[in-house]
């Protein structure tokens, strides 16, 4: 027992350090290439208006991120106890829970950025309707 105990004492700093490091670098990243697409911003700009964002809306995503993390946590326990007793359907959950759950985030994802950022909804207003197939450069139209 004693060895565990000095281990988990021991990893406790640097887990708190990366933690330090990492929820800015989340933050950052978290509306940076939804800004840079919209709004035509370099990168370093949208990285810099991201943190700003995020910060601003620190309780937000605290209790967005809890919420969502114990639902996934519930339910992969579920998943999981599942999966002991019939393997194969184990595993058609767990690919159902990963393909929800990242839907769900991307969802979220935007639905905060269009909250955060409402300029866009006003920027789509302003401009004339126009066919999207004259104007696209894609290749998937």
């Amino acid at each position: 027992q004693q060895p565990k105990q000095e281990f988990a004492n021991l990893m406790l700093v640097p887990t708190l350090i990366l933690m330090g490091f990492m929820i800015p670098a989340f933050m950052a990243f978290w509306f940076a290439p939804a800004i840079s697409i919209f709004f035509d911003q370099p990168p370093v700009s949208s990285m810099i208006k991201s943190l700003k964002a995020c910060a601003s809306n620190t309780l937000a995503f605290i209790v967005f991120g809890i919420v969502f993390s114990m639902a996934t946590f519930l339910l992969w326990i579920i998943a999981q106890a599942i999966a002991f007793y019939i393997p194969f359907v184990g595993v058609v959950l767990n690919f159902i829970m990963q393909l929800s759950f990242t839907s769900i985030m991307i969802a979220s994802i935007y639905t905060s950025f269009e909250d955060i950022f409402p300029g866009l909804n006003q920027q789509k207003k302003q401009e004339p309707d126009s066919n999207i197939d004259e104007n696209s450069d894609s290749l998937i139209v």
